[in-house]
């Protein structure tokens, strides 16, 4: 396996780019499919895969900047993104950003980083697993909404149409008005929003996009595709910022970055292309499933570090990158089958 290894200068040693290819891949179908960001996915498999914790977030940090940026120009194009929101919220969020790494750094120094940060993510993938479980039995037996196909013209959630009138500190001045959103809102409100958000992904290494996509729909009352294409431009700015702070100390590898890009480029085509063949609320509980067999992974990861508990536990990545590869071979394999179906028909 040694044609498949690089040098990885900052951990100075080498790596083999083979599992980098592998969780990028993984994320970029995922993301694709289901568009949802996959940072809180990357930093737990990197840390799983032997990378210090401050390089698994700076690296993941990194990663979902990339992968960000190509996804914004799309969405930007189809009229998804509120240039005024995504420019706000995410310049808000660098600040959230600094707090965050040197909430890490601290850690860092105290030898706890890998602990804190990594039952962090336990508690976060558990949480979203149960999330979507609860969406999945709440959605069964109704009829999808529709958004009108429309890009970023479909009307917003009834759920999150409440912001223009609801909550009093969305009313709180100084109010700015969201045009493409067709809402107005309080400045303090996205303020509270972005650092909050962004103090998430400073901490954990993520973009904050599971965050920020349904805080926009549903406390704002942005329409769906608007909250995912403005959300990424948010990712750009905060994930940007993080890179470059992480990377000025030095806890970034941008070469291992780039090798998981390239397999994200790749899944992240068959990921949307799966959107157009495969449906069914079934994966959403499937992508549950996978997230707790994530946390599972992770907890191994956990427990290995620990003191007397006879050092790594090499069954933690394969836990994680397993998990999300057999989703990403179920999605891909729903979708030839549904190829080859319509190949008949014809």
């Amino acid at each position: 396996m040694e044609a498949f290894e690089v040098f990885l200068p900052f951990l100075g040693q080498p790596f083999n780019v083979l599992p980098l290819i592998a969780v990028g891949f993984a994320v970029g179908v995922l993301a694709g499919f289901f568009g949802m960001g996959g940072g809180w996915v990357v930093t737990p498999a990197l840390f799983s895969l032997g990378f210090p914790m401050d390089f698994a977030i700076g690296t993941g940090l990194a990663n979902v900047t990339a992968q960000s940026a190509v996804a914004t120009v799309k969405h930007r194009r189809m009229g998804n993104v509120d240039p005024v929101l995504g420019s706000v919220v995410g310049l808000l969020m660098m600040g959230g950003v600094e707090a965050g790494k040197r909430v890490v750094n601290r850690l860092v120094s105290l030898g706890l980083a890998g602990t804190v940060v990594g039952w962090a993510y336990v508690t976060l993938l558990l949480a979203l697993a149960l999330y979507m479980v609860r969406d999945y039995v709440a959605g069964r037996g109704k009829a999808p909404a529709s958004d009108g196909g429309r890009g970023g013209h479909e009307r917003a959630d009834r759920r999150g149409a409440l912001a223009a009138s609801g909550p009093w500190f969305l009313r709180v001045p100084p109010i700015i008005e969201l045009r493409r959103c067709g809402i107005r809102v309080s400045l303090w409100a996205l303020a509270a929003l972005g650092l909050g958000i962004g103090f998430l992904a400073g901490l954990l290494g993520c973009g904050g996009g599971f965050a920020l996509v349904p805080a926009f729909i549903y406390l704002l009352g942005v329409p769906t595709f608007v909250a995912v294409g403005t959300s990424l431009l948010c990712v750009i700015i905060s994930g940007a910022y993080g890179t470059f702070t992480y990377g000025f100390q030095g806890d970034v590898e941008l070469i291992a970055a780039l090798w998981m890009v390239a397999g994200s480029v790749v899944g992240a085509q068959l990921g949307v292309a799966a959107t157009r063949y495969v449906r069914g609320a079934g994966l959403r509980l499937l992508y549950a499933v996978m997230l707790l067999v994530a946390s599972g992974g992770l907890v191994l990861k956990q427990l290995a570090v620990l003191p007397d508990s006879g050092g790594e536990s090499r069954l933690a990545p394969v836990v994680i990158l397993g998990g999300a590869l057999l989703m990403c071979l179920i999605i891909i394999g729903r979708m030839a089958a549904s190829v080859l179906a319509r190949g008949r028909q014809r």
